[in-house]
């Protein structure tokens, strides 16, 4: 079906290309012809149900797996440098102190010395963890298991933020403070790309693509896809459904 969509506002520098780029597991097609681009300073959600092919397009995005055709090109620069990346599942060293795990991965972003003391002491502000300092991360509640993992993404202050399903298992209010924390990033020039099943966190992005089945079926803001559809009143959560049941409803009249 044809795509719903609308190319990125503004003239911030392309951070992101993606060009008819497809991922086949055997012979199905988890991600088919998806195009799209990602400018700097804008967050950018991948949306669709299981098995909709987001986590993978956002797997390719992030270096971690191949495509098996099109093209894709994320910051023409050295990408390890200037990105940061969080895990759906907490992946940080339970058995060490939230100061320890920042260390570590200070190090291995390669910052040291009076820098990466410097950074430590700034990302444990800015994400309220300094009273949590010294306990094992394996014991912070879930909130504050995000908030370390967004802080260790952030150490090396990458120009691209991937984030895979970062709120799930959050209370609402910490939910609401991730936000926050997403936009100002973004508002400070960050790019922010993130996957997410809870639609209503579709509102918080610049523009979204929904995703299913492994294809592309819609791309633009919010506003934008309420437009197109007539919807203006619309929940995002109704606008998902529709775009969804349309296209499968029109895929099996057309099969």
């Amino acid at each position: 079906p044809p795509t719903i969509g609308a190319s990125p506002a503004g003239d911030a520098p392309v951070d992101i290309e993606v060009k008819n780029l497809v991922r086949k597991f055997g012979d199905f097609t988890a991600v088919a012809n998806t195009s799209f681009s990602v400018r700097r300073g804008e967050v950018f959600g991948l949306l669709g149900p299981n098995g909709a092919g987001k986590t993978t397009t956002f797997r390719m995005l992030c270096g971690l797996l191949p495509a098996t055709g099109g093209a894709l090109s994320v910051a023409r620069i050295e990408a390890r440098a200037k990105v940061g990346y969080v895990a759906q599942k907490f992946s940080l060293y339970g058995n060490l102190s939230v100061r320890q795990n920042l260390r570590f991965f200070g190090g291995a972003y390669g910052l040291s010395g009076d820098a990466l003391d410097a950074r430590i002491e700034e990302v444990i502000d800015e994400f309220q963890l300094r009273d949590r300092a010294a306990e094992r991360a394996e014991d912070l509640p879930g909130g504050y298991k995000q908030r370390l993992s967004m802080a260790a993404a952030l150490l090396h202050q990458p120009q691209i933020l991937f984030l895979d399903e970062p709120t799930s298992g959050i209370d609402p209010l910490a939910r609401r403070r991730f936000w926050r924390q997403i936009t100002d990033l973004a508002e400070r020039g960050t790019t922010v790309v993130i996957t997410t099943h809870f639609m209503e966190e579709a509102e918080y992005c610049d523009r979204i693509i929904i995703q299913d089945q492994g294809r592309l079926l819609a791309l633009g803001s919010p506003a934008d896809i309420r437009g197109r559809l007539g919807r203006q009143e619309a929940s995002m959560n109704d606008l998902f459904i529709a775009i969804v049941e349309e296209a499968r409803a029109k895929e099996k009249s057309e099969g």
